[in-house]
């Protein structure tokens, strides 16, 4: 059973949208959009092309702001307005090339994107720590084709966001230095797990992984990938925000005896954020999914993160 629609676009991905005739609002974004170092062409025409939540109300969507640039895509969020000018709806927006070689069928026809079946497989598992996929879109007008994924839009951001406003507190206000709460951590801690746990019995009935016990690997999990939800509505939870894993664009169905972990894997992922076993080149098991966990939980408890994502003579040296 699919949790999502899945939809042929027509037309070209880029297509301008509605609200872009308002040229002085183009501006005033790009203007601001452009302070991310990442912003380019290709990302400028992403945010202003047509959302195509549904081609009958793409006059109502507007691009607001842009989230993210990974190797394999980028991400906006896209806001619904109504005649008022209120907004009514908010989702995230993930373009990606198509994978040639996991999601082109023989005939050439696309398959299923492994993102896409990895969040559909969990949500089906009872996974509530993973993010939600509200629609999938492929554009065989473009080349590559491309596929815009339609995810749940989580306005609190992610630990990545969280860490760095407490960092930034506590330099502004010297004095009156602030800890993330220990009951958040421990929650934390504990919705981790749960996604992890959905990642090691998940199955995939269609997919013949060698050996036994298949799971499923992140391959990237960071502060960044860890997205911030609404509480839960069990008021026997604290009302913190609930721990949603995203990007699941690297990850894999695999076991111990694949062939393919980690001959194929080793490339994967942020180096920096690598467990200390695959950068020995070893099996990727969910062992070393529960020791990026704990690297979360103790940046959280710490309010550091010891390495900067973007310290690209780490990664160098590190690789070397």
């Amino acid at each position: 059973m699919v949790l999502f629609p899945v939809v042929q676009a027509g037309g070209r991905a880029y297509e301008p949208a509605p609200w872009t005739r308002d040229r002085s609002k183009v501006q005033r974004r790009i203007n601001r959009w452009r302070l991310k170092r990442w912003f380019d062409r290709q990302a400028e025409a992403f945010a202003l092309s047509k959302a195509r939540v549904k081609e009958d109300d793409d006059a109502d969507w507007e691009c607001t702001d842009m989230l993210g640039r990974g190797a394999f895509g980028m991400v906006g969020q896209w806001s619904k307005y109504d005649s008022r000018g209120n907004v009514v709806d908010t989702i995230a927006i993930k373009q990606a090339d198509i994978d040639t070689y996991r999601e082109v069928a023989a005939d050439g026809s696309p398959t299923l994107p492994w993102e896409a079946l990895i969040m559909r497989g969990l949500a089906q598992n009872g996974c509530n720590n993973s993010t939600e996929l509200r629609g999938l879109k492929f554009y065989t007008a473009e080349s590559p084709m491309k596929w815009r994924y339609y995810l749940e839009y989580y306005k609190y951001g992610s630990l990545h966001n969280l860490v760095e406003s407490y960092k930034d507190w506590n330099r502004r206000h010297p004095g009156r230095p602030e800890r993330i709460p220990e009951a958040f951590i421990w929650q934390a801690l504990h919705g981790l797990a749960l996604a992890a746990y959905h990642m090691w019995t998940v199955r995939f009935d269609d997919i013949v992984i060698p050996g036994r016990d298949p799971y499923v690997l992140h391959l990237d999990l960071k502060h960044e990938n860890v997205l911030l939800g609404d509480p839960r509505p069990d008021r026997t939870k604290m009302q913190y925000p609930t721990l949603k894993v995203g990007d699941w664009g690297m990850a894999e169905y695999t076991s111990r005896d694949d062939p393919n972990n980690s001959r194929k894997y080793r490339n994967y992922g942020t180096i920096i954020w690598m467990p200390p076993v695959w950068l020995e080149l070893a099996a990727q098991s969910p062992g070393n999914v529960r020791i990026s966990l704990q690297h979360r939980a103790c940046d959280l408890a710490s309010g550091r993160q010891y390495l900067r994502p973007d310290d690209h003579g780490f990664v160098q040296r590190a690789a070397r």
